[in-house]
């Protein structure tokens, strides 16, 4: 990246970069505060420059690139939106929208009906990328970018995206997978059957789910709910006697967190639930089935 008046042209559009230090850096990507040049352009926009270094990263970039492509085609309010994109030699430069209020780590608390709006907002934008075909994988606050309005969510970094149902037939595809989840995904965020994947199953959005209800844990306690090992949720210290009947809330996000993947409610289950103001009796069952036996130790 060259920082001069001559900026940088993406799809023949110039894009100046504004400031001489990145927003944000990551391992692979840097992110860049610019400003399309001429005085008649005011709006600033975030430019993600990504390195592939191998093979594997520039097809991993490919897909982030394609899947970016796909969801634009709805303009959903909760999914960023591609404004421009180019490849040149091993550099590939994406241009979005800047969101100057940052993402869901720094929104400070709020009431529980803020995040109910908050929430149930990004679930509409994940239950989007379901029935487009594709699975985040890497659903975390850091991942949700909050708009002007500082309640609206933006889902961004589709760099761990694949499809929305695989299925595994091999061993051989079950360490693959392993692999790639373990190297691309975040590990207090990531769902249980996506640590040790056997080589017959079939992994679904319910991941996604998972992801969500720690999202939520996030919002409703300023904390990571796993630390290391992802289990059991425990809640903060003064909050266990919400494991039963803590309000719609605390009762969606521990449906969320239910290690077994065929106990655990859906993202159309947990909208249904936060629109009506209560679980049904079938996932009540469930949550006082997987929750009962539960012990809190500090």
């Amino acid at each position: 990246m060259v920082f001069s008046n001559k900026g940088v042209s993406i799809e023949g559009e110039t894009y100046l970069i504004k400031g001489k230090k990145p927003i944000a850096e990551g391992a692979t990507a840097t992110i860049y505060k610019c400003k399309r040049k001429g005085k008649q352009h005011k709006e600033l926009y975030a430019l993600k420059k990504l390195v592939a270094g191998d093979l594997e990263q520039q097809n991993k970039i490919k897909e982030e690139v394609k899947t970016l492509i796909t969801l634009g085609i709805v303009n959903h309010p909760n999914i960023i939106q591609l404004v421009a994109h180019e490849t040149v030699d091993n550099s590939t430069f994406l241009v979005y929208h800047l969101y100057s209020n940052g993402t869901l780590e720094n929104l400070a608390e709020a009431a529980d009906t803020l995040i109910m709006k908050t929430f149930t907002m990004l679930l509409s934008g994940i239950l989007f990328l379901h029935q487009s075909g594709f699975r985040h994988n890497d659903v975390k606050p850091m991942n949700v970018l909050i708009s002007d309005d500082k309640i609206t969510p933006v889902i961004t970094d589709f760099g761990s995206v694949s499809a929305e149902r695989i299925e595994v037939t091999s061993r051989k595809e079950a360490l693959t997978l392993i692999d790639f989840h373990a190297r691309n995904t975040t590990a207090t965020y990531r769902a249980p059957e996506l640590w040790d994947i056997p080589s017959e199953c079939t992994l679904t959005s319910l991941a996604d789910a998972f992801s969500a209800g720690a999202v939520l844990f996030f919002m409703l306690f300023r904390k990571q709910a796993f630390e290391y090992n992802v289990g059991k949720v425990l809640l903060p210290p003064g909050e266990e006697g919400k494991y039963e009947g803590g309000g719609i809330l605390i009762d969606v996000m521990l449906s969320l967190l239910i290690v077994d993947v065929e106990n655990r409610m859906s993202v159309v289950e947990a909208l249904e639930a936060l629109n009506s103001g209560s679980l049904s009796e079938k996932q009540r069952a469930l949550n006082l089935k997987f929750y009962k036996a539960k012990k809190i130790k500090r």
